[in-house]
Protein backbone atom coordinates (compact mmCIF):
# COMPACT_ATOMS: atom_id res chain seq x y z
CA UNK A 1 0.00 0.00 0.00
CA UNK A 2 1.41 3.47 -1.15
CA UNK A 3 1.64 5.99 1.75
CA UNK A 4 -1.28 8.24 0.15
CA UNK A 5 -3.41 4.92 0.27
CA UNK A 6 -3.03 4.41 3.38
CA UNK A 7 -6.59 5.22 5.09
CA UNK A 8 -4.66 6.85 7.69
CA UNK A 9 -3.49 9.33 5.38
CA UNK A 10 -6.92 10.23 3.66
CA UNK A 11 -8.10 11.25 7.34
CA UNK A 12 -5.47 13.49 7.51
CA UNK A 13 -6.24 15.24 4.30
CA UNK A 14 -9.30 15.14 5.35
CA UNK A 15 -8.60 16.89 8.57
CA UNK A 16 -5.68 19.55 7.12
CA UNK A 17 -7.29 20.82 3.91
CA UNK A 18 -10.19 22.56 5.58
CA UNK A 19 -7.99 23.64 8.43
CA UNK A 20 -5.84 24.95 5.79
CA UNK A 21 -8.82 27.01 4.52
CA UNK A 22 -9.35 28.39 7.81
CA UNK A 23 -6.19 29.59 8.43
CA UNK A 24 -6.05 31.22 5.42
CA UNK A 25 -9.24 32.86 5.07
CA UNK A 26 -8.72 34.23 9.31
CA UNK A 27 -5.62 35.75 7.84
CA UNK A 28 -7.35 37.57 5.00
CA UNK A 29 -10.06 38.61 7.48
CA UNK A 30 -7.86 40.20 9.60
CA UNK A 31 -5.62 41.73 6.73
CA UNK A 32 -9.56 42.97 6.22
CA UNK A 33 -10.74 44.22 9.43
CA UNK A 34 -7.77 45.02 10.97
CA UNK A 35 -5.66 47.88 10.37
CA UNK A 36 -2.36 48.72 10.53
CA UNK A 37 -0.86 49.77 13.77
CA UNK A 38 -4.25 49.23 15.61
CA UNK A 39 -4.36 49.27 19.19
CA UNK A 40 -4.46 46.14 20.93
CA UNK A 41 -8.16 45.87 21.80
CA UNK A 42 -10.54 42.91 22.24
CA UNK A 43 -10.89 42.54 18.24
CA UNK A 44 -7.16 42.12 16.74
CA UNK A 45 -6.02 40.29 19.64
CA UNK A 46 -9.70 38.19 18.64
CA UNK A 47 -8.29 38.51 15.26
CA UNK A 48 -4.94 37.06 16.21
CA UNK A 49 -6.30 34.37 17.68
CA UNK A 50 -8.14 33.01 15.01
CA UNK A 51 -5.09 31.90 12.62
CA UNK A 52 -3.58 30.49 16.37
CA UNK A 53 -6.24 28.60 16.22
CA UNK A 54 -6.07 26.94 12.65
CA UNK A 55 -1.89 26.38 13.75
CA UNK A 56 -3.34 23.95 16.68
CA UNK A 57 -5.51 22.40 14.49
CA UNK A 58 -2.97 21.82 12.48
CA UNK A 59 -0.59 20.23 15.12
CA UNK A 60 -3.54 18.52 15.58
CA UNK A 61 -4.33 16.81 12.42
CA UNK A 62 -0.32 15.96 12.26
CA UNK A 63 -0.48 14.04 16.21
CA UNK A 64 -3.74 12.30 14.85
CA UNK A 65 -1.86 10.98 11.98
CA UNK A 66 0.89 9.71 14.01
CA UNK A 67 -1.32 8.03 16.74
CA UNK A 68 -3.12 6.43 13.76
CA UNK A 69 -0.60 5.35 10.98
CA UNK A 70 -0.27 1.76 12.29
CA UNK A 71 2.46 1.43 10.04
CA UNK A 72 5.98 1.98 11.74
CA UNK A 73 8.11 2.51 8.87
CA UNK A 74 5.46 5.40 7.24
CA UNK A 75 5.10 6.39 10.86
CA UNK A 76 9.07 6.84 11.33
CA UNK A 77 8.64 8.84 7.41
CA UNK A 78 6.38 11.10 8.72
CA UNK A 79 8.52 11.95 12.02
CA UNK A 80 11.39 12.56 9.58
CA UNK A 81 10.32 14.82 7.40
CA UNK A 82 9.01 16.47 10.91
CA UNK A 83 12.51 16.93 11.84
CA UNK A 84 13.47 18.32 8.16
CA UNK A 85 10.69 21.05 8.61
CA UNK A 86 11.95 22.02 11.72
CA UNK A 87 15.70 22.24 11.57
CA UNK A 88 14.86 24.25 8.01
CA UNK A 89 12.40 26.53 10.12
CA UNK A 90 14.82 26.83 13.25
CA UNK A 91 17.67 27.63 10.79
CA UNK A 92 15.79 29.89 8.36
CA UNK A 93 14.38 32.37 11.01
CA UNK A 94 17.53 32.17 13.23
CA UNK A 95 19.39 33.52 10.33
CA UNK A 96 16.56 35.84 9.39
CA UNK A 97 16.75 37.07 13.11
CA UNK A 98 20.34 37.99 13.23
CA UNK A 99 20.59 39.91 9.86
CA UNK A 100 16.97 41.74 11.16
CA UNK A 101 19.25 42.81 14.44
CA UNK A 102 22.59 43.53 12.66
CA UNK A 103 21.51 44.74 8.77
CA UNK A 104 18.52 47.52 9.14
CA UNK A 105 18.11 47.05 5.94
CA UNK A 106 16.53 42.93 6.24
CA UNK A 107 12.88 43.77 6.08
CA UNK A 108 10.76 42.07 8.97
CA UNK A 109 10.07 38.63 8.84
CA UNK A 110 6.18 38.53 10.52
CA UNK A 111 6.02 35.68 12.81
CA UNK A 112 2.74 34.33 11.57
CA UNK A 113 5.20 32.84 8.24
CA UNK A 114 6.89 30.61 10.77
CA UNK A 115 4.55 28.22 10.74
CA UNK A 116 3.36 28.52 6.43
CA UNK A 117 7.26 28.12 6.40
CA UNK A 118 7.41 25.11 8.46
CA UNK A 119 4.59 23.26 5.92
CA UNK A 120 7.01 24.25 3.54
CA UNK A 121 9.48 22.27 5.34
CA UNK A 122 7.51 19.63 5.03
CA UNK A 123 7.35 19.28 1.71
CA UNK A 124 11.32 19.68 1.40
CA UNK A 125 11.54 17.03 3.82
CA UNK A 126 9.09 14.29 1.96
CA UNK A 127 11.20 15.12 -1.00
CA UNK A 128 14.96 14.89 0.52
CA UNK A 129 13.33 11.43 2.17
CA UNK A 130 11.61 10.42 -1.25
CA UNK A 131 14.52 7.98 -1.69
CA UNK A 132 14.40 7.01 1.38
CA UNK A 133 17.96 5.38 3.39
CA UNK A 134 16.79 1.77 2.11
CA UNK A 135 17.00 2.61 -1.64
CA UNK A 136 14.06 0.65 -2.72
CA UNK A 137 10.33 1.20 -3.26
CA UNK A 138 7.99 1.12 -0.62
CA UNK A 139 6.15 -2.35 -2.55
CA UNK A 140 9.54 -4.07 -2.09
CA UNK A 141 9.21 -2.71 1.99
CA UNK A 142 5.34 -4.62 2.10
CA UNK A 143 6.65 -7.35 0.08
CA UNK A 144 9.66 -7.85 2.99
CA UNK A 145 6.90 -7.18 5.56
CA UNK A 146 4.49 -9.26 4.29
CA UNK A 147 7.19 -12.24 4.12
CA UNK A 148 6.69 -12.72 0.39
CA UNK A 149 10.07 -11.24 -0.37
CA UNK A 150 13.60 -12.35 2.06
CA UNK A 151 15.88 -9.01 1.76
CA UNK A 152 19.79 -9.78 0.68
CA UNK A 153 22.25 -9.62 3.67
CA UNK A 154 23.23 -6.03 2.57
CA UNK A 155 19.52 -4.48 2.63
CA UNK A 156 18.87 -6.66 5.90
CA UNK A 157 21.98 -4.73 7.58
CA UNK A 158 20.26 -1.81 5.88
CA UNK A 159 16.61 -1.67 8.18
CA UNK A 160 18.37 -2.67 10.82
CA UNK A 161 20.55 0.24 10.74
CA UNK A 162 17.69 2.39 9.80
CA UNK A 163 15.71 1.67 12.85
CA UNK A 164 18.72 1.45 14.78
CA UNK A 165 18.38 -2.06 16.10
CA UNK A 166 20.06 -5.99 15.80
CA UNK A 167 19.44 -7.86 12.20
CA UNK A 168 18.60 -10.61 14.80
CA UNK A 169 15.28 -7.80 16.15
CA UNK A 170 13.84 -7.65 12.70
CA UNK A 171 14.74 -11.04 11.19
CA UNK A 172 15.12 -14.27 12.18
CA UNK A 173 15.07 -18.25 10.90
CA UNK A 174 12.06 -19.18 9.90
Amino acid sequence: MRAKDHPAMRRYVRRFVPITFAYVASIALATFIVVDNAPANGLTIGMALLPGLAVLGWLWAMARLLVELDDEYLRMLEVRKMLVATGLTLAITSVWGILELYSPEIPNMPVFFVFPMWCLGLAIGQIALRPVALGISRQSVNAIETGKYDPSLPLAFRIADLFGVPIEAIFMRD
